[in-house]
């Protein structure tokens, strides 16, 4: 089986919208890519209020990282016909009753955003199937394309000042990098239309964002080793710029 393009991705969100109108409901993204593309967002739930909480689910931040998209359209799809017929779901070992289903429709909103990167999958699946980035054009003649979605967002963006200079994070400042993170934090439009999807929408609560790079969860913030007893200890806090990140210390946690 072959995975999703970006046109087939857009596709099946609307016919998933369109076959479920009591419970799913299109949402566009404002700003097009570099390309011209504008992402689709669906949003699953059976109130439509701005007060019900509301979960985001994004996918395909990374091009070459093509399971994600697929995943969360499948996973939506499951949820509408499962709600809609009444059932439960299975995933592996792993059984969802038909009363939890019918509590994620009808006591959360969804918004499933599977393609953030539409211009980069587009690439990665038809020239380059290691392209991560997005396709940014090249900042001058010969110069390298691209920024990297995942490191382009407000959060810590000035790496250089805001983490320790042998604290190995692994984001960059060159564009010729897999790790750009962009000429300046939210420069890319993949990005503003995450950021979008946040302010529009005030009751979503959680954030999950779906890799298929390594078998692993993270959680926010990432930037350095868990503490929970110290307040002042924040990414907000400048008094530890160029302190954070260093594995296994004490001056920042």
């Amino acid at each position: 089986m072959s995975y999703l393009n970006v046109d087939e991705i857009v596709s099946a969100l609307q016919n998933l919208a369109a076959a479920y109108p009591a419970t799913a409901e299109p949402v566009t993204v404002p700003h097009p890519t570099h390309g011209g593309r504008l992402g689709q967002v669906l949003r699953l739930g059976a109130v439509r209020t701005g007060e019900q909480d509301a979960v985001l689910l994004l996918g395909g931040v990374h091009a070459r990282e093509w399971v994600p998209p697929d995943a969360l359209v499948s996973l939506a799809a499951d949820l509408l016909a499962a709600h809609s017929g009444g059932t439960g779901l299975t995933y592996g070992g792993k059984r969802f009753s038909a009363n939890e289903i019918r509590f994620i429709v009808e006591q959360v909103n969804l918004f499933v955003y599977p393609c953030v990167n539409p211009d980069g999958r587009h690439f990665s699946q038809t020239v380059d199937p290691m392209w991560r980035k997005n396709r940014r054009p090249a900042a001058a003649p010969g110069g390298c394309v691209g920024v990297d979605i995942n490191r382009n967002f407000d959060f810590l963006w000035d790496h250089v000042n805001k983490f320790a200079a042998d604290s190995g994070v692994n984001t960059s400042a060159d564009p010729c990098q897999n790790t750009y993170r962009g000429p300046a934090r939210e420069s890319e439009p993949e990005t503003r239309n995450v950021v979008s999807l946040l302010d529009r929408f005030p009751s979503i609560r959680w954030h999950v964002d779906v890799h298929s790079a390594v078998p692993v969860i993270l959680h926010n913030w990432g930037s350095d080793d868990n503490q929970t007893v110290d307040p002042v200890q924040t990414f907000r806090n400048s008094a530890f710029d160029q302190v954070r990140g260093r594995s296994g210390d004490t001056a920042y946690r």
